[in-house]
């Protein structure tokens, strides 16, 4: 129970020490970015929960890379999936996918410690970069 809440507080503590850039919202489900020190992180709410408080995140070093990343996506033109191994335990799947002419994008984590998986709801293909160039100065 103590390492219980020992986890719950150093992952506050990660939040108090971050800046959020910016998020978007799909009903109830979220979509964040923050910047931290010297990395970015997306947090996204799990879609299979109705928990408000549960959330997911992974972190990479330049916002510019996982930005191309999505754009390289919604470029192509058939629906497909990308994975990208984000650390040493956790991977990060991006699906892309199109319906009725827009592109959407949903967020899947596979933490490898862990065995959990977590997803985002999907998000339009305007508000994933809107969320990114409104901080292009950060």
């Amino acid at each position: 129970m103590k390492r219980f809440f020992l986890i719950i507080f150093l992952f506050q503590s990660l939040f108090a020490l971050s800046q959020e850039l910016g998020s978007i919202e799909k009903g109830k489900h979220t979509l964040k970015l923050f910047k931290h020190n010297h990395f970015y992180s997306i947090s996204f709410s799990n879609e299979k929960t109705n928990s408000l408080t549960s959330e997911s995140e992974f972190s990479f070093p330049k916002k510019e890379t996982i930005l191309q990343l999505i754009k390289d996506g919604f470029k192509k033109k058939n629906n497909h999936l990308l994975i990208v191994q984000t650390n040493q335990d956790t991977i990060v799947k991006f699906e892309f996918r199109k319906f009725k002419g827009n592109w959407f994008l949903k967020i899947k984590q596979n933490n490898l410690i862990g065995q959990s998986i977590s997803s985002s709801s999907f998000f339009k293909k305007e508000k994933v970069l809107e969320l990114f160039k409104s901080n292009s100065n950060s």
